[in-house]
């Protein structure tokens, strides 16, 4: 059995080398729509735009093979509110999630700090 041990490995146009068809997260984003729609860190993410109270459109620059990628995320004041899918289905593209958060007891849309992954296959 061989053992490759690297520092770094690289793309060849030396960039960073792009995971295709591991499950791994293939992209992130940490959102605060309480104070100004902020997104404070992402990866693989082109934008996301409130689309109300509790809802948004999360884009993602690469896009999924498959719309039935899976969404994993939480709220940033997990003991009160909750992170769902909105409308039934949670993935509206292969390069689009719709993100809903609620008060977790009265299931009200309420606007609020979340995190998401994306798990899949990049096209």
């Amino acid at each position: 059995m061989s053992t490759l041990k690297a520092d770094t490995i690289q793309s060849t146009s030396g960039g960073a080398a792009t995971l295709t068809k591991q499950h791994a997260a293939k992209c992130f984003v940490f959102f605060d729509q309480r104070s100004g729609n902020v997104e404070r860190a992402s990866f693989n993410t082109s934008s996301v735009s409130d689309e109300g109270a509790g809802d948004a459109r999360w884009n993602v620059t690469n896009a999924m093979s498959s719309v039935f990628s899976i969404l994993s995320g939480t709220t940033a004041r997990s003991g009160t509110h909750g992170l769902t899918g909105g409308g039934g289905d949670i993935m509206l593209s292969t390069s689009q999630w719709r993100v809903v958060t609620s008060e977790s007891e009265s299931q009200t849309a309420e606007d609020a700090e979340w995190s998401a992954l994306g798990h899949g296959d990049l096209a």
